[in-house]
């Protein structure tokens, strides 16, 4: 007899491939002439097979993988009787890779999107950046600066590595890459009031402190200013300015006649000092971060001129460092990261918890009148990006 092969559209056999093993060859597959295999798919039984007996066939073909089919189904024939269908598992050609950005401030669960996610397909073994070489991994964004990433697909446990142009290879099953962004901004927080509280009006020369009297103002020590930075490379410089001289405010109907107009604390000068610059975000120092160089400069102790013209600079940062920028032409080699820098909180704090009670004096000389009276002023705080 003979058995019939007749193979899948998607296979090529294999010249030279076929081979029987049987009772002649003790059951060692052995190489066989395969010209009527391959003129009409027919292999011809080595002799009569006696009953308890048989032999096995084998060879090879080539898949043509058309329309990514993934199975291929054979079956043989001898005469009317049919073989148990074999089907083929063939491994996935195709993936893809999704890339997805999301604002870092948004919940995780389900977080914000703020640019449409990119879908990358194509063959498995292959870089994202073959099939496109657009700037999508991460994206330029206006009005955001990239942060970090993370491929998971629960975002709310995920571990997020630093920003960084990653180039992943397809495979068969799907990946999501997913970028979160900061807005980009300057914000800045300053500590509400300097009261210092209620002295007597002794005519001395001395230094009023702001936690002198902290039992009753409640004044938090240290005061200082906190500054949010998700700004990229550009640095940033803040300054402060008193905005004239302590004054009374009138009370026209107060009894002391030097009560009924507004009265200036003549020669008051603020004093500022142990001025602290502190990065205080909770990535301040992570592991996978990479951060190039920044200047930090802020001032020993200094005063506050209320006739000054210009603002008196307290701190300046600067920064260098690399982001993804606007340009859609800009291209990144794979591996570059998205500097730290780029993004934190920082607070200036004038004095610690043992020195900032006495690290914000308001010094009154002896000539200068007192009276039983609010003396108040205004400092005007500034923070701008350097040039």
């Amino acid at each position: 007899g003979s058995i019939k092969d007749q193979l899948d559209p998607n296979t090529t056999y294999t010249d030279g491939s076929l081979q029987i093993a049987d009772a002649d060859t003790n059951n060692e597959f052995v190489t066989v002439d395969d010209t009527s295999f391959k003129a009409n798919g027919t292999i011809d039984f080595p002799y009569t097979i006696p009953n308890g007996q048989g032999f096995r066939v084998r060879f090879k073909a080539k898949i043509d993988r058309k329309d990514t089919a993934e199975t291929i189904p054979n079956k043989a024939s001898v005469g009317t009787l049919f073989s148990n269908q074999t089907t083929i598992h063939l491994p996935a050609t195709t993936g893809k890779v999704i890339f997805r950005y999301v604002d870092r401030a948004s919940d995780m669960a389900k977080p914000t999107e703020i640019a449409p996610e990119v879908t990358v397909s194509g063959d498995v073994g292959k870089h994202v950046s073959e099939i496109n070489a657009d700037p999508i991994r991460p994206k330029a964004i206006d009005g955001y600066t990239v942060v970090d990433q993370a491929t998971s697909s629960d975002l709310t446990s995920a571990t997020f590595d630093q920003a960084s142009v990653v180039d992943p290879v397809i495979s068969k099953d799907d990946l999501v890459v997913t970028y979160r962004y900061e807005k980009q901004m300057l914000k800045l927080t300053v500590d509400p009031t300097l009261d210092f509280g209620q002295f007597d009006n002794k005519s001395v020369d001395r230094t009023y402190y702001i936690g002198e009297n902290q039992s009753t103002t409640k004044q938090p020590l240290p005061f200082g200013v906190t500054v949010e930075d998700y700004y990229g490379t550009k640095g940033w410089q803040l300054s402060v300015q008193q905005d004239g001289q302590f004054k009374s405010t009138p009370k026209p109907n107060s009894q002391d006649p030097n009560l009924q107009v507004a009265q200036t604390l003549t020669d008051a000068t603020l004093h500022l000092m142990n001025p602290k610059l502190k990065r205080t975000d909770a990535t301040s120092n992570p592991t996978w971060a990479q951060e190039d160089t920044m200047d930090y400069q802020a001032p020993d102790d200094f005063s506050l001129n209320p006739t000054a013209t210009s603002p008196t600079v307290l701190a300046q940062v600067k920064k260098s460092g690399h982001y993804r920028n606007d340009a859609s032409t800009d291209k990144d080699p794979t591996g570059t990261l998205y500097d730290n820098s780029g993004y934190g909180t920082w607070r200036i704090n004038f004095g610690d918890n043992d020195s900032g009670a006495t690290s914000v004096g308001l010094h009154v000389p002896a000539s200068t009148p007192r009276y039983q009276t609010r003396y108040h002023t205004t400092l005007t705080w500034n923070l701008s990006l350097l040039p």
